[in-house]
């Protein structure tokens, strides 16, 4: 990227919480004011959807540009490398698409993001663990009750066995309510997983 695109980043080098977006310091407790009322403990990300990151996760999903996701997930490295504790992670598991959203798309975004860290964390990415068994309706215009029960049981688990006891880190493009996540974390969590972590390449604003 040149440095006048760069520059208009808005980047955030630290985990948040997910349920209250402040910063977190210590991943074995997680949010202090929250106190463990998300299934994600922390989340990862690039930076804000602003002028640099949107056009990058459109670029990825829309276009094809997936060169753009080896960038990506530098940086969501380097994210995690600079949080002490990071390495407790034990497996990757992308965010799944509807079959039908695949076909049509030809591949899945979250995958992709979740190779690359799989390859660079040297962990096992589990993209059959868990499986996206509903058909849901585009987020973009929910309200965020709308976005929640638009979620609600499109995730199953399909080994649990694969997730069960272990740290996992779960991997999307974008997260604006947390809806999306939130419902897969909490799938995750049901089917016996020690601890989900969540990191994306930008967090939007909702409001």
């Amino acid at each position: 990227f040149c440095a006048t695109c760069r520059n208009l980043a808005d980047d955030i080098l630290f985990p948040v919480c997910p349920e209250c977006r402040t910063e977190v310091t210590d991943l074995r407790t997680g949010c202090r004011n929250c106190k463990g009322t998300n299934p994600i403990s922390v989340l990862w990300t690039c930076g804000t959807f602003d002028q640099f990151y949107r056009p990058v996760v459109h670029g990825i999903k829309y276009e094809g540009l997936l060169p753009l996701v080896s960038m990506m997930s530098e940086i969501i490295f380097s994210r995690l490398n600079e949080t002490p504790g990071s390495t407790i992670i034990d497996a990757i598991v992308p965010v799944p698409l509807h079959w039908t959203r695949l076909r049509e798309r030809g591949f899945n975004q979250s995958e992709q993001i979740a190779d690359e860290l799989g390859r660079q964390l040297d962990q096992p990415v589990l993209s059959n663990a868990l499986k996206r068994v509903k058909k849901t309706l585009d987020q973009t215009g929910l309200s965020a009750q709308a976005r929640i029960e638009n979620m609600k049981g499109a995730f199953k688990i399909k080994d649990a066995g694969a997730v069960a006891g272990k740290r996992i880190l779960l991997i999307d493009d974008v997260t604006t309510t947390g809806a999306t996540l939130n419902e897969a974390a909490g799938e995750l969590r049901r089917s016996g997983c020690r601890n989900v972590f969540a990191a994306v390449i930008a967090m939007a604003s909702y409001g």
